[in-house]
């Protein structure tokens, strides 16, 4: 099968999945996930991709959830992480991340910032970790502006919302934004900016622990 007709049936089967959990109340989005993870197993990428884009518009529908800012968060995860997955293994599919997934995680975005049964510390951290996948997915379409824009948009909704030091997830959020900010000012040479960056990340993680958890976590992403 042809990538652009298995790119149809993955479309059709997200048309078809999002007619039926609309009509299922009872439809879990870990249900959905599962199924998702399943395909992606199986290198089924594309059929994977359009189930997790359903996770996420399930998600949406869902407001009402305690805990939905932090299950849209990982419905936005998964796009995100099948979405390198896709371009690791064909460079042409660069155009359906850019033009389909980032849009998706930008209405995401929206929507996150009005969910009325959220609190507002929750709703605004799960934000900027969606922003924080957002500028993932930029950086893999190489587009270094609006990842940098991204990542400032992000850093400002921490500023904005959390005291330092006040949860080690934030902390630890605040140093992967700082660090991959302080990767694009690099790769255009404003070394000043990004020796900025850079200083905030170890500032973020001024503890031993932290430091090296954050070092063991960087080491482990590739380098722009």
């Amino acid at each position: 099968m042809v990538k652009h007709e298995i790119f149809d049936e993955a479309t059709k089967l997200k048309s078809k999945l999002g007619l039926l959990v609309m009509n299922r109340t009872d439809a879990m989005v870990d249900d959905i996930l599962t199924f998702g993870r399943n395909l992606r197993s199986q290198n089924r990428c594309l059929k994977s991709l359009a189930i997790f884009e359903v996770a996420v518009f399930v998600s949406t529908n869902r407001e009402s959830s305690k805990n939905c800012a932090e299950v849209l968060c990982l419905c936005v995860q998964e796009v995100m992480v099948t979405s390198e997955i896709l371009i690791a293994n064909e460079e042409n599919m660069k155009k359906l991340v850019k033009h389909q997934v980032i849009p998706l995680m930008r209405e995401t975005v929206k929507h996150l910032k009005y969910m009325p049964y959220v609190e507002r510390k929750c709703r605004n951290y799960a934000v900027a970790m969606v922003l924080h996948y957002t500028e993932w997915c930029l950086r893999l379409v190489d587009s270094w502006l609006e990842r940098k824009r991204t990542l400032k948009t992000a850093i400002n909704c921490l500023r904005a919302t959390f005291n330092s030091s006040e949860e080690d997830r934030v902390d630890f959020l605040w140093g992967t934004l700082h660090h991959n900010l302080g990767q694009v000012y690099e790769s255009v040479s404003k070394v000043e900016k990004a020796t900025r960056c850079y200083t905030q990340v170890m500032c973020a993680h001024s503890t031993f622990e932290k430091a090296a958890l954050l070092y063991k976590h960087l080491t482990d992403l590739p380098y722009d």
